[in-house]
């Protein structure tokens, strides 16, 4: 979407490459004698440096534990723990349910959200948008269930994570423009 974003905008053909992917609530088959499989949900591979000439050898995995709209997201270096199945929580986790938040005041709503910028699908701003009132009130319950109030802080648990020797910090990333599709 990113790209075909971009192609449209420059009007050229956009390349890119996935530097990383950080799956998260999948199953993983066994990779040992033991037929085992692990399910992360809502959580991510942390595995530590292997020094095997991989990828991330020196590193470790990748570890991205991303924020909401309002708050960073933080790139850490997997340290491989085994007593947590060399896994990495996948973000701070919601504040308020989705029914909840979808129900927040309108002011409240207004006041998060007014100085972030989301790209969606629909413009809420084109002429022949602003007169579906049906419409608007699902893109507005949509916006409320992923404000930036509806989900908790993320730093303090980077913090932990780090702290518990899961991963450690390598940056930080604040979100310029949210892409919801």
């Amino acid at each position: 979407m990113a790209r075909r974003a971009l192609r449209e905008v420059l009007g050229r053909e956009v390349t890119s490459t996935l530097v990383y992917d950080a799956p998260h609530n999948l199953i993983w088959e066994p990779d040992g004698a033991e037929p085992r499989y692990l399910h992360r949900k809502g959580a991510t591979p942390a595995g530590g440096p292997d020094g095997e000439g991989g990828a991330f050898s020196y590193t470790g995995d990748p570890v991205i534990i991303p924020g909401s709209m309002g708050d960073s997201s933080w790139v850490l270096a997997g340290a491989g723990h085994a007593a947590l199945l060399a896994s990495a929580c996948h973000g701070a986790g919601r504040s308020l349910t989705r029914g909840r938040s979808a129900h927040t005041d309108e002011d409240v709503y207004r006041r998060a959200v007014e100085k972030l910028h989301v790209v969606t699908p629909l413009d809420p701003d084109a002429p022949h948008v602003r007169r579906r009132r049906d419409i608007l009130a699902k893109y507005h319950q949509r916006m409320k269930e992923e404000a930036p109030y509806a989900y908790k802080p993320i730093t303090p648990v980077v913090r932990s994570v780090e702290e518990a020797g899961i991963a450690r910090r390598v940056a930080r990333l604040w979100p310029l423009v949210t892409v919801k599709g």
